[in-house]
Order: structure tokens, then sequence, then C-alpha cells
């Protein structure tokens, strides 16, 4: 492109916000390489595509609903251009680059902005070449929304920092919990989603309303193509390991004690004591007798909460403590008005995780329990 040469599109301000918002989810917070702060827009053959990457994500948003000036490449500052269709008022903006510069108009606003050279931008892996399996968008969004709080994030197992995808099968899970989700009639296939994708790739399947997207992968990279926008991640180097057969097998064979209870009434009760669980343990602890159940929390100082359940126990009385968070994550895998949580016995300190099923909803989970002292009043 020539200094002479004047390319740009004209779009209405809804649409280009709209297209803007979803690549800007992958610029990089610090501007540790400067081209990454920008949008790389590609015009021409009556289309923009905008492309966002922070190097390990990437999105490329496309559309056709604009009227292009000319074709080429040019990179647009993504901060500065997201926060002017924010601010300007609803109608056309027009972008228009010539010698280096972008003009920018909505109604009376105009802004001149000097550009960087889009020749250094990194390239992406060229979608045209990539193999998709054709996958239901509800059911793969709700399964990921299901497994994805159980996944590890802390840093301290990078094996479990993903979300492994095979056959039916979404499982995310950690040294004290695990989820899983079995899609009916769904076919996936064998990947495993960085944790850190997980929740842009959220965003953008629930951004369209599509009956099917497509998963693809090249070499180093996993894609996703959602309707007219493609979301890419860097794949992991390491293998996710086999947490069914660590934390949901041994309990689907020993756990034998069934807990039936409200869910709605025990959500609430749960959210009530929290408040007075000691922050650090995140603890609460289930009191478990004949026809009863007793949610309760204690704090370092002292402080304490319980609240009581009528509930279906039939077994000797027990108590057990768990991560409050973690058992509302658990209860949230079930759809049906009552929750059944199985437990098992202790072995001395060994202590049984409970495990929740719900075969109807194609759903499984496991948590691991924290020591009763935590919460003893």
């Amino acid at each position: 492109m020539t200094d002479e040469q004047v390319i740009g599109f004209t779009a209405k301000r809804f649409h280009l916000l709209q297209l803007v918002k979803r690549a800007v989810t992958v610029i990089p917070g610090k501007n540790i390489y400067p081209l990454l702060a920008n949008f790389q827009v590609v015009i021409g053959d009556g289309r923009v595509r905008v492309t966002a990457t922070d190097m390990e994500l990437s999105v490329i948003s496309e559309s056709e609903l604009v009227v292009c000036h000319g074709s080429g490449t040019v990179l647009l500052p993504a901060k500065r251009f997201l926060e002017t269709l924010n601010a300007v008022t609803e109608g056309d903006v027009s972008v228009l680059v010539s010698g280096g510069k972008a003009h920018v108009s909505a109604g009376m606003f105009t802004a001149d902005w000097v550009l960087q050279v889009p020749d250094d931008y990194p390239p992406l892996p060229a979608v045209e070449n990539i193999a998709f399996t054709s996958v239901n968008r509800l059911k793969f969004l709700t399964a990921l929304l299901l497994v994805r709080k159980a996944a590890s994030r802390d840093g301290t197992n990078p094996r479990l920092m993903a979300i492994s995808v095979s056959g039916s099968k979404v499982v995310a899970g950690s040294h004290v919990r695990l989820h899983r989700a079995i899609l009916s009639g769904v076919s996936l296939p064998s990947i495993q989603i960085p944790i850190g994708a997980v929740d842009d790739l959220v965003r953008l399947l629930s951004d369209f309303r599509l009956d099917e997207i497509g998963i693809g992968e090249e070499k180093h990279v996993l894609v996703f193509r959602v309707g007219s926008d493609v979301f890419m991640a860097g794949k992991l180097a390491i293998e996710f390991p086999d947490m069914e057969k660590r934390l949901l097998t041994g309990p689907l064979l020993n756990n034998n004690q069934e807990l039936r209870v409200d869910k709605a009434d025990f959500m609430a009760a749960i959210r009530r004591v929290q408040i007075t669980a000691d922050p650090e343990t995140a603890a609460i602890g289930l009191e478990l007798s004949s026809g009863r159940l007793r949610v309760i929390s204690r704090d370092k100082n002292s402080n304490t909460a319980s609240e009581e359940l009528s509930a279906q126990w039939p077994h000797r009385e027990r108590i057990v403590a768990v991560n409050h968070e973690f058992l509302i994550d658990l209860l949230c895998l079930t759809d049906g008005p009552q929750v059944t949580l199985v437990f098992g016995m202790d072995a001395g300190k060994q202590r049984s995780p409970l495990l929740l099923r719900d075969d109807k909803a194609g759903t499984a989970g496991v948590i691991g329990q924290l020591p009763v002292v935590l919460i003893q009043l």
C-alpha cells in the first residue's frame, strides 16, 4: 500500500462494537509486545476481518455488514478503537487509512491516529486448511459451564489446568475434586482445552445463537469456528491425566450411603451458613442423622452459624467437612428439585470423597473431605 492509497470501511456503530468486543478479550493487558495492543484489520472482498492475539489465544471476527473502501491490511489501536466506539453516538462510523494514519469519523466526531506498520504482525494458521468436526453448540457450551469450575487454576499441577474433551465426555478436575458431563448424541474430538482459554471460548459460544459450531486443530493450535468468528488456543505440551480413574471410578464402586435433600433449600442454607465460615479454609460441616441434615460453620474466632433441614439419611450419624464453594459447584451438576449425595466409609485418616451422580443429566462429580476439626463447634 503506497501513501497515496486510501483504504477503509464504513459500518453501523452498533455492529462494529459487537465485532470489536468479541476480539478485544484476548488483547494483552500488559504491553510487552506493542504490536499485540492492536487489531489487525483486513479490508476487502466486501468484508472486514478483525484479528486479535496474545500469542496464546487468538480471535478472528469477520463481517460483511460493512462498506469497504479499497482493500488492504492495517493495524488499529485496540483499546482506543473500542473506547471510541463506546463513546460515539449511534450511526455510521467510518475509518479511512492513508499514509500511516487513520481518520475516524462518527457524526460530528473526528479523530486522526498514527498507526503502526502491519507487516510484522504475527501470522496465524490458515483456517481454510483445517478440517472441522461439527458439534452442537448449546450442548457443548452447557458442558463447559458445568465442569470448568473444577479445573485447576493455581499452577501447582499444570497437567490439570485444562478441560479434557473426548467422545461424549467433558471432564475437569484438580487434586480435590472432579466434574464430568456426558453429552448424549454428540461425538467430540479428543482435545484438551487450556483453562486460560475456556472463559473466552464460553463468552464467544454464548454470543451466538447457532445450532452447530466447528472444532478443529492444527499442529500447535486448537481452533473453534463459531459462525463467522474463529477462536484459537495454543495446545498444552503435556497430557491430561486419567482423573476419572483416580477420583470417580473408586467412589462409583464404593460409595453407597445416600443423602437426599431438597436442592434449593440445601443451597440456600449453605449460602447463609458459609457467611460465618473461616475464609482461609472455606469449610462448612454437614451433620447427618435420621431425617435431619444440619449445616454448620465456625471461623477461627469461634463465630458460628447453623441451619437445620429435613433430609433422608437412613444411616448412622456422622459429620463431614467440605469446602462450601466446591459443594455449591457440585450441586449445580444436577437439574432436579432433589439432590442425592453418596458417601462412602472413612478408613482411619483416609476420608471418602462425596459423590454426586445425575444419570438423567449425564453429569457426575466428586469433592474431597476436609478435616472435621475445622468446623467442630
